[in-house]
């Protein structure tokens, strides 16, 4: 059991980690190719463009994590789509308050 709640309200910046996500990739067209291989979908420059220059962000669900993959997790699913994959905090004295549900068992 985890003591973690997730905070949607921290600031991100899901361009700048799709402009990120691309540079470390190789460029818009070394993406697509990363993640139609990770995904076994096609994945065409067109739409790595259309993501960066009209969503502002990589819309396609389908690739967040195969994306996050296609980098090593240098540029995370959390960065890309925080309203998805918001990220985790932890609570003060959760560790203690787990071993305390461990010893009730």
């Amino acid at each position: 059991m985890s003591f973690v709640i997730c905070c949607r309200f921290m600031q991100s910046n899901p361009r700048k980690a799709l402009e990120k996500l691309i540079g470390l990739a190789g460029g818009q067209s070394e993406l697509a190719r990363k993640l139609s291989e990770i995904t076994g979908l096609k994945v065409t420059q067109p739409h790595v463009s259309q993501w960066l220059h009209r969503s502002k962000r990589l819309t396609d669900v389908r690739f967040v994590i195969a994306a996050e993959r296609a980098v090593d997790g240098e540029v995370t699913r959390t960065e890309l789509r925080p309203d998805l994959y918001p990220p985790a905090v932890e609570i003060p004295g959760a560790e203690r308050a787990r071993r305390l549900m461990e010893d009730l068992k």
